[in-house]
């Protein structure tokens, strides 16, 4: 009953299996909470509700893969699955040298660090800064305009250290 109220909606057998263990799931989690004469209705709520979800989001996912690449006019992650793994691999050596960089600044200059941190992550400006640190808010300034400048320099370096070997 579950597996056919979500195929309805999802017109796809294998979402519809998933729809319908998601909605198992959560009923095992409510359970106490249903009474017995409504498990049926519920099932079949939470199943539409979940299956409705899906198409949105499926919705969405289509439209990211089919995305097109405006200025080479062509597929940018192909439908097929059939792509180079060789540009995948280069933007995940570039994320690990970024990542190496940032835990080399958080060695070497913690404040700056930190500074960066609470600024980009949690979206504090500088005065909220400084306050936290102790420090005021035109040295949050600062450290922040020589942490960057510090991780430009450090990665212009790793890049023309990679280019000459």
């Amino acid at each position: 009953m579950v597996i056919r109220n979500a195929y309805l909606i999802t017109e796809d057998y294998y979402a519809a299996e998933d729809v319908c263990q998601e909605t198992f799931i959560r009923l095992n989690a409510r359970l106490d909470l249903v009474p017995d004469e409504n498990v049926r209705a519920w099932l079949l709520r939470t199943s539409k509700r979940l299956a409705l979800d899906y198409r949105r989001n499926e919705k969405r996912r289509r439209e990211h893969l089919e995305y097109i690449d405006a200025d080479e006019g062509q597929e940018k992650w192909p439908v097929s699955g059939c792509f180079d793994l060789s540009e995948l691999l280069a933007e995940k050596e570039e994320i690990r040298k970024k990542r190496e960089t940032l835990l080399l600044l958080k060695e070497q200059r913690f404040l700056w660090y930190e500074t960066l941190l609470l600024s980009h992550v949690e979206k504090m400006r500088n005065a909220e800064i400084g306050q936290k640190i102790g420090v005021t808010a035109s040295l949050v300034s600062k450290w922040k305009e020589r942490a960057g400048s510090w991780l430009r320099d450090r990665l212009e370096k790793d890049y023309l250290d990679e280019d000459e070997e």
